[in-house]
């Protein structure tokens, strides 16, 4: 078994705690683990100190064996208790599935004594987790219910350790679904209350801030606030690793890195990818992994290392085929496409650009379809088809300006199109333009404050 590596003190972990993310006393357990880990002295004195010396502060163990004995039964009680409660759980759970989603919520209200409780309500919580990020109305409905679940079970039968982060939980998955369904300033006031809750009601639950950070910064990451995504997502990775939750870290750490491909910096992209993939196993979790290689790849073209970016592709081909869906293998051309133009291998880029921006088009990915049909025009330039170049132009600019978009990235592409209808197109015309929008995207939209 490997020797355990004690967590360092970082500057993150010291604002953490001024911030009251982690617990003082997680702090105080680092330092110890330090103190014995570095230093023999300190080790042999946290061992070896004989608490029975001091039986003014603490008596001879003897002395509460009895009281030990009844918490030892206490906690079996209490054991059975839970097991019950969650079998109970469990069959009003398989009762409101059944049910058409608009008459849950009547059923819950309508009852007297049924379909209360913290164990209904972390369950609850759990199905709503189960349907991101395919459904986000049945996220909101399953959320919005455990925080209806809660608030009609008496205090008496609440947990007043463990109930505000099952609360905190359903608020932030509310708000992811209202992330989901578009609906970002609903969003944004949802992850407020969040907030608001972790601090009246005192939540030091790691699991459930990291939980709510990740959350979160998905919502500032698509309103283009990359800083304040970035910073969240470095503490929800700092957290799963002091939980020792490695494929969660990985998961944040691939979310860090596109942040950091979205704000210009490849090179760091490439580190986060690169941590994540530590932590990541083909057999464990393929499409993660998958996923986590797919975007190293990215960054390496990105950071003008085409050849590395293609072996990677290229030794995940079948696998990819196998675990990944229409839109991302449509990714996947666009990308082997820049690879092959940057090496200069022209028809081959001509080939897969043409077929990914096909599959945006028919997909409605107005953003998409702006990119690649300018990666495709640098290809079509130097073969001289400027006529189809034009009509790229058009069509892309109609698809283009059809979705939310940065006002600034809309204006230059708008540019790139005049000039290619005046024919005046060049590929420093081309290659400027994909800068500027690469820029604009990467400036904030407004769903709300993000302080």
């Amino acid at each position: 078994m490997p020797k355990e590596v004690p967590v360092h003190v970082t500057h993150q972990i010291l604002l953490a705690v001024l911030d009251g993310t982690i617990p003082q006393e997680v702090l105080q357990e680092i330092v110890k683990e330090h103190l014995m880990a570095l230093c023999p002295v300190c080790r042999q004195e946290i061992e070896t100190f004989d608490w029975r010396q001091h039986r003014r502060e603490v008596g001879d163990p003897s002395a509460y064996g009895v009281h030990f004995d009844r918490v030892v039964e206490s906690v079996r009680g209490h054991a059975v208790q839970v097991k019950r409660e969650r079998r109970e759980a469990e069959r009003w759970l398989a009762e409101l599935r059944k049910l058409p989603a608009g008459r849950r919520r009547g059923r819950v209200t309508g009852a007297y004594k049924r379909f209360r409780g913290q164990v209904f309500a972390e369950l609850l919580v759990e199905e709503a987790v189960h349907h991101v990020p395919a459904d986000p109305e049945a996220v909101h409905a399953w959320a919005d219910l455990a925080r209806l679940v809660l608030g009609r079970t008496s205090a008496a039968a609440l947990d007043p350790g463990t109930s505000p982060p099952v609360l905190v939980r359903a608020t932030a998955h509310r708000g992811n679904a209202l992330r989901l369904l578009e609906r970002p300033r609903e969003a944004a006031a949802e992850f407020q209350e969040a907030r608001k809750l972790v601090d009246e009601r005192a939540v030091t639950d790691l699991s459930t801030l990291a939980e709510l950070d990740s959350l979160e910064a998905s919502l500032w990451t698509d309103q283009r606030h990359l800083a304040r995504a970035e910073r969240l997502l470095h503490r929800a990775s700092l957290l799963y690793g002091l939980l020792g939750e490695e494929e969660l870290r990985a998961r944040i750490q691939i979310q860090l890195g596109l942040v950091h491909y979205d704000q210009g910096e490849p090179e760091r992209a490439v580190r986060a990818h690169e941590r994540a993939l530590e932590a990541l196993t083909l057999a464990e979790a393929p499409r993660l992994y998958l996923y986590a290689r797919f975007n190293l790849a990215g960054a390496l073209e990105a950071l003008g290392r085409p050849s590395q970016a293609l072996a990677l592709v290229e030794e995940d081909r079948q696998l990819q085929a196998e675990h990944f869906g229409p839109e991302e293998l449509l990714q996947i051309d666009w990308l082997r496409g820049k690879v092959a133009r940057a090496t200069g291998h022209v028809d081959e880029a001509e080939e897969r650009l043409s077929r990914a921006r096909e599959g945006f088009v028919a997909a409605g990915l107005g953003y998409e379809t702006a990119l690649v049909s300018l990666d495709l025009s640098l290809v079509l330039l130097e073969k001289g088809e400027t006529a189809r170049v034009r009509t790229i132009a058009r069509e892309a600019l109609r698809i283009f300006g059809a979705q939310e978009v940065h006002p600034e990235a809309f204006a230059a592409f708008k540019l790139f199109h005049d000039a290619a209808v005046a024919e005046r197109l060049t590929r420093e015309v081309v290659e400027k333009t994909i800068r500027y929008i690469h820029d604009a995207q990467a400036k904030p939209l407004d769903p709300g404050s993000p302080s």
